[in-house]
């Protein structure tokens, strides 16, 4: 019998990354389309090229942040046991999150 259970701080983290990806494909996405309206000519001023300036320094570091987000969740799941003492945080990680998140 195994004195180790499911590490399920570290399943979460994995469940967790489709969503950043998702996440970040929605901003991309967002953010092209306003940029391919403003190349296509929807808009044009002065004032329309320093948001497009803008638009485009806002969508890198965007992307860079984005990449770092899935970057911090795999570099923790690769420290992460599949298995950890029943009484360790990691195994009480969903119990203790519904606990902080209480008023």
């Amino acid at each position: 019998m195994s004195d180790k259970v499911p590490n399920v701080y570290k399943y979460a983290l994995v469940g967790a990354r489709p969503a950043a990806d998702a996440r970040a494909a929605e901003i991309r996405s967002a953010l092209n389309a306003a940029s391919l309206a403003l190349m296509a000519g929807a808009w044009k001023s002065t004032l329309a090229d320093e948001f497009g300036r803008a638009l485009g320094d806002h969508r890198s570091t965007l992307q860079s942040a984005a990449g770092e987000e899935r970057d911090a969740i795999d570099a923790e799941v690769a420290v992460q046991p599949d298995e950890v003492a029943p009484d360790s945080w990691q195994a009480n990680w969903a119990r203790l999150a519904r606990l902080e998140a209480m008023p």
